[in-house]
């Protein structure tokens, strides 16, 4: 690539496009953060898309605030401003220009491939792979951080509390009432316990894989 696009202008700044709706209570940060990419970055054109009734949603977007790069969905949310400055600065030295789609640009390597990856974690800023990205409250995650998801891990918990006391009753209540407990019971209970934690986080991240 020579900075240049299909058509042959020179390449174009990159573009940071942040969409916002009216009654979203995150935007307003949203708003304070595209100020301070633009004060960061003087050469980063940055745009806040205000939706209302009478704007349609633009394609790729669900949910407010919503972070684009050059066209491509880096987060759901807001997330972490070093973290976006960090993608803006990586995004910038890795591609050499931009090509205008649909009224959409699309980021364009030095192959001219566009890029394969999906966006950041909202919650660490590390780059998102399409099977590996789950769609949580606050934007999208990763698996690490996904499985620190504290909602998630307490709705686990209480599965697991019902359902392994319940089995537990069923299952040796006798034995544990009559005082006669058997050397098995010292890992018998613990997976009664463990196993619907681990369906139910399981279904949680299964459910909310993108």
């Amino acid at each position: 690539m020579d900075g240049r696009d299909e058509e042959g202008h020179a390449g174009r700044p990159a573009r940071l496009t942040i969409v916002v709706a009216p009654e979203c209570p995150a935007c307003a940060e949203a708003r304070a953060v595209a100020r301070e990419m633009q004060g960061r970055f003087p050469a980063l054109v940055v745009e806040v898309l205000d939706l209302d009734d009478r704007r349609p949603t633009p394609p790729r977007v669900v949910a407010t605030p919503t972070y684009l790069l050059d066209g491509q969905v880096i987060a759901l949310g807001n997330p972490g401003r070093e973290a976006l400055a960090r993608r803006i600065t990586d995004r910038r030295a890795r591609h050499g220009g931009t090509v205008a789609t649909n009224g959409e640009a699309s980021a364009i390597g030095p192959s001219g491939a566009p890029p394969a990856d999906e966006g950041c974690c909202t919650r660490c800023g590390r780059p998102l792979t399409r099977r590996l990205t789950f769609a949580l409250a606050g934007g999208p995650r990763c698996l690490r951080c996904a499985l620190r998801f504290r909602p998630m891990l307490r709705r686990s918990t209480l599965t697991s509390l019902v359902v392994g006391s319940t089995l537990t009753a069923i299952n040796h209540g006798p034995a544990l009432v009559a005082g006669h407990p058997t050397p098995a019971l010292a890992w018998q209970i613990p997976l009664t316990y463990g196993v619907p934690f681990c369906v139910a986080t399981w279904g949680a991240l299964s459910t909310s894989r993108r």
